[in-house]
């Protein structure tokens, strides 16, 4: 058992403590809070309960069990959406992912986050076709941010969409390859808008 102990948690400033609550990990494997709760009975997620019930489940041991999890392949489909990770301070839109992965439009599912690590993590272990940064700050922040980001994704060698808001930013984008669609959008999208900039990706990829 480990130990007990009380923290509040916020949307965004416990985003990267060693341990994270049943809901936070079902948002991560997309699954719900009663089987991560079935995985943490059986020791597939190692973790603790607080002095107040609560489960406290090691972040190590939810990435290893993610590591693990067969890749699933998009549909080949015209009008397929890819699974897409969302990187936010919103929040209003963290509020709105209480619950595993939210589904759009096309098949595909959005994934809603502020850790910036976390959306490492998922971008290299999880099927994402696009990744969506909407956070406010800094113009050299969001231009390291981003370097960091394609650097990742090319060495990984992993086939992105990027879309980035950041009105009022003169940001350093990288220029698209044949891995990376990079775009930079006016406005925040919705579910409509991730399906047409997919699909517009898709209809020029060499551009």
């Amino acid at each position: 058992m480990g130990p007990h102990m009380k923290h509040k948690h916020t949307d965004a400033a416990n985003q990267d403590l060693p341990f994270i609550t049943s809901g936070e990990t079902a948002q991560i494997l997309g699954l719900s809070t009663g089987t991560v709760q079935k995985l943490a009975d059986e020791q597939q997620i190692t973790g603790w309960r607080t002095s107040g019930g609560h489960r406290r489940l090691h972040r190590k041991s939810v990435m290893d069990y993610l590591r693990k999890q067969p890749f699933n392949e998009p549909a080949n489909e015209d009008n397929y959406a890819p699974n897409t990770l969302l990187i936010t301070d919103d929040a209003q839109k963290l509020k709105t992912q209480s619950e595993g992965w939210l589904p759009i439009h096309g098949g595909g599912k959005v994934h809603i986050t502020a850790s910036l690590l976390e959306g490492l993590l998922l971008l290299n272990l999880r099927d994402i076709g696009m990744l969506i940064i909407e956070l406010e700050r800094s113009t050299h922040e969001l231009n390291t941010l981003i370097q960091d980001l394609m650097d990742s994704c090319r060495k990984q060698r992993l086939s992105l969409v990027v879309a980035v808001f950041a009105p009022g930013h003169v940001l350093r984008l990288p220029s698209s390859g044949e891995h990376l669609r990079v775009h930079h959008v006016p406005e925040k999208l919705s579910a409509h808008h991730l399906q047409a900039l997919w699909i517009g990706s898709q209809m020029n990829p060499n551009e």
